[in-house]
């Protein structure tokens, strides 16, 4: 177990972070493209609504209320919005945050160079 997981978090973002990164490793997807997204769309702040109503972690856009009401998913929730995330990512790759690449896509190729 790493030291940043030893230890309680400091802040909201840093636990947001470190819930985010133990999805995405748990779904065998990238949590540094994962946390780079959420950082993008929302600064980590769960909470987050914009002005066109996308909501939470990853800013769920409400075309897909029908979605998340028939999976019984509030995108308020940090654990929902995340969940829902990582579903839209299985149906349809990164797409549904290529709106965003411009701000995730190069931190992620950064972080992740040798």
């Amino acid at each position: 177990v790493s030291q940043a997981y030893t230890t309680l978090p400091r802040t909201m973002e840093e636990a947001m972070e470190r819930y985010i990164t133990s999805r995405a490793v748990e779904a065998k997807i990238d949590p540094t493209r994962l946390v780079s997204i959420a950082m993008c769309e929302s600064a980590l702040n769960h909470l987050a609504v914009s002005k066109t109503h996308d909501l939470g972690l990853f800013q769920i856009n409400r075309v897909h209320n029908p979605t998340l009401k028939k999976m019984g998913l509030n995108p308020l929730n940090y654990t929902d919005n995340t969940t829902f995330a990582l579903y839209l990512i299985s149906k349809n790759g990164w797409r549904d945050w290529s709106a965003s690449r411009h701000c995730w896509y190069p931190k992620t190729i950064a972080l992740n160079s040798p």
